[in-house]
């Protein structure tokens, strides 16, 4: 029987946010998800996860779009950037393709929210968000 796990401690913790978009705040599901982690040292980021929720049919991760935030400084141009070249080729059908703009814009703004550790919310017409921070067992939506 496994009663404890523990885990060494890393830079992640202080530098993690997960942002839920969706159509509106009854529904369970997201449109897009993205949980951003990252190791920042003397204003550099030393690693990156970000990780989209929503897009497939499991959570997706982008290494290359990951390496590209490593050495800079968490700016949303870093953040831009990097969100670019993870939907580099994404495709969206008739009725999704919104979706791509949609994680896009989520990836920059997860990026200040975790950088900074906001708990605020952003009002977002028609396409209210999930805000959960590490540690906060219930999120807010924006309305």
């Amino acid at each position: 029987m496994i009663t404890a796990i523990e885990l060494p401690p890393n830079g992640f913790a202080a530098h993690s946010i997960y942002l839920k978009t969706r159509d509106r705040a009854s529904y369970p599901f997201a449109l897009v998800s993205v949980a951003a982690a990252l190791e920042i040292a003397d204003g550099t980021i030393r690693e990156a996860r970000l990780p989209l929720g929503g897009v497939a049919h499991k959570h997706w991760r982008d290494p290359e779009a990951e390496a590209l935030l490593v050495g800079k400084p968490p700016t949303a141009e870093s953040f831009r950037a990097a969100a670019k070249q993870f939907l580099l080729d994404a495709r969206g059908c008739e009725h999704n393709a919104f979706t791509i703009d949609l994680a896009e814009n989520a990836i920059v703004r997860a990026h200040g929210r975790g950088y900074r550790r906001e708990r605020a919310m952003i009002a977002t017409p028609c396409v209210p968000d999930v805000l959960y921070s590490p540690g906060s067992t219930t999120g807010s939506a924006a309305s």
